[in-house]
């Protein structure tokens, strides 16, 4: 379950086109992340989201790309790892009853509570240790400018975190995630409001291909190693048209690598352990 953060009160107008928006969002992701869905994400209520997964990895990557495409309207998820009992399979997300769905609506509950988590796991084990690393990138990412956010969209979808061969799939959407990202009026109007930084239109490449995948296996290894590829801030720098050094910037400020490092990481433990 994915909660819709109102940070600030929006115009009717501007409610509308947040709608708009973010049902895009979830509708290029759910394309994304169609085969480890039994039901798309969709929204339940006006300001939240669920949808069902087939495995706790596949759904904490798509909160990830979600929260990256929401910036910078704040969210909150909750992950729930239980049985589906009540199985209407003609019908959505909403329709579907289980311990998962209640575990789920019981840590996006939770996660309002507390100043520095934004997704919360909650199965029937001890889930410290997972909610813990979940959650350490969050003031970075959080932390970002509209730009830095641009970039970080850029690098998960040159060098994305995958689990097999659904890497392939980026290859069709990854254009279409950035080009919605950067060519929705409503969304940048939004930007530009509460990020208060220069807009700067950004030259899609008209092929936005995978550069290298990242896999998550849940084995135990570096997060530098896998994360810090050769040539990462060249490659993300011909796709958003600046220079190396300009992006290099960018993503230093920005602390770019080092919240991926640390996805990386929660990533890789919640596909070993869960």
């Amino acid at each position: 379950m994915i909660h819709i953060k109102k940070r600030m009160r929006y115009e009717p107008e501007e409610e509308q086109n947040l709608q708009i928006y973010l049902t895009k969002v979830a509708e290029q992701l759910n394309s994304l992340f169609v085969d480890s869905m039994i039901f798309p994400v969709i929204f339940g209520r006006h300001d939240e989201l669920q949808g069902l997964f087939t495995s706790s990895l596949s759904a904490a990557s798509y909160f990830r790309l979600f929260e990256i495409m929401c910036y910078p309207v704040a969210v909150t998820g909750g992950i729930g790892i239980g049985e589906w009992t009540v199985r209407m399979e003609d019908g959505t997300s909403a329709q579907q009853q289980g311990t998962a769905y209640d575990r789920a609506e019981e840590a996006v509950k939770t996660v309002s509570k507390k100043k520095t988590q934004r997704l919360r796991i909650h199965s029937s084990r001890e889930d410290g240790m997972a909610n813990y690393l979940l959650n350490v990138s969050k003031d970075m990412l959080s932390a970002q400018n509209s730009i830095q956010n641009r970039l970080q969209l850029i690098a998960e979808i040159l060098y994305p975190f995958v689990e097999n061969r659904t890497w392939i799939r980026f290859e069709n959407h990854g254009l279409r995630l950035l080009t919605l990202k950067e060519n929705f009026g409503p969304a940048k109007q939004m930007v530009d409001k509460i990020a208060k930084v220069p807009e700067q239109t950004i030259s899609w490449k008209k092929n936005v291909y995978v550069q290298e995948p990242i896999f998550i296996t849940g084995e135990k290894k570096e997060g530098e190693e896998a994360v810090i590829l050769k040539n990462v801030s060249s490659s993300i720098a011909v796709t958003a048209k600046k220079s190396r050094q300009n992006v290099e910037t960018i993503m230093k400020r920005g602390k770019l690598l080092t919240i991926r490092i640390m996805d990386y990481m929660a990533l890789q433990y919640i596909k070993r352990y869960y």
